[in-house]
C-alpha cells in the first residue's frame, strides 16, 4: 500500500525513550512461517506469569530523571490495564511477560528502532519485537523486524549487541501508535530543554 508523503515523513522522526521491550530472534527456517501467520498471531497472549504487582514496589524519587519518569508514566497511564490484569488473575488467564519488563532506553521511529540486546544478532536476522509504549490507549505492539546493523559491545563483563532494526511487518494502527509516541516524546524533550534554560 502506497503511503502519503506526510505519513512517510512522519515515520522517520526518531526519539530516545524508555519503555519495556522484548526481542526474540526467529530461526531462519521459521521466518517464512512467522511472516505468513504474523497478522493472525498479533493478539495471542503468551503463556507466562510472574508478580503482577511488582510495579507497586518501586519507590518514586523526588528528583527523577527521564528513566524514573518513564516508570511513573508507565504506571499511571496503565492503571486500567492493571485492573484488567487483576481480572485475568482472578479468572486464571495467562498474562503477557512484557508487563514484567523494566523500561530501557530505545531509539525509535515509525520505520524502525535501535536498542541493546543480550542476544548475539547479525545483519539480516529477523526478530519478533514487542513493545509496551506509555501512551493511551494501552496496547502491546508486536512487529517483525529485520536487523540492518549490529555492533558487539561489552559492558561490565556482559556481551551485548547494539542492534538497529527496520520494521518488516507491522500493522498500520501500530505504526500510527509509534508515530504518535515519537511526537509526544519529542514535545516532552523540548519541554525538558526549555525548563533547563
Amino acid at each position: 500500500m502506497k503511503q502519503s508523503n506526510d505519513t512517510s515523513n512522519r515515520q522517520f522522526v526518531r526519539v530516545n525513550g524508555f519503555f519495556p521491550i522484548l526481542c526474540e530472534k526467529i530461526p531462519s527456517k521459521k521466518v517464512r512461517e512467522e511472516k505468513e501467520l504474523f497478522f493472525s498471531r498479533r493478539d495471542e497472549t503468551p503463556a507466562q506469569f510472574t508478580d503482577e504487582f511488582s510495579w507497586l514496589k518501586r519507590p518514586l524519587e523526588e528528583n527523577a530523571g527521564p528513566e524514573q519518569e518513564a516508570y511513573s508514566e508507565q504506571e499511571f497511564v496503565s492503571i486500567h490495564l492493571k485492573l484488567d490484569l487483576i481480572i485475568n488473575l482472578l479468572m486464571k488467564r495467562e498474562v503477557d511477560p512484557i508487563f514484567h519488563e523494566k523500561p530501557r532506553l530505545v531509539n525509535i521511529s515509525g520505520a524502525g528502532l535501535r536498542f541493546k540486546v543480550s542476544e548475539t544478532l547479525h545483519k539480516g536476522d529477523i526478530c519478533m519485537v514487542k513493545m509496551f509504549l506509555p501512551v493511551l490507549p494501552v496496547r502491546v505492539i508486536k512487529v517483525l523486524a529485520g536487523v540492518v546493523r549490529a555492533k558487539d559491545l561489552s559492558k561490565n563483563g556482559n556481551n551485548l549487541t547494539e542492534a538497529s532494526f527496520n520494521f518488516d511487518m507491522i500493522a498500520d494502527e501500530d505504526r500510527e501508535t509509534i508515530i504518535h509516541y515519537t511526537f509526544k516524546r519529542q514535545r516532552e524533550l523540548l519541554r525538558e530543554t526549555r525548563d533547563k534554560s
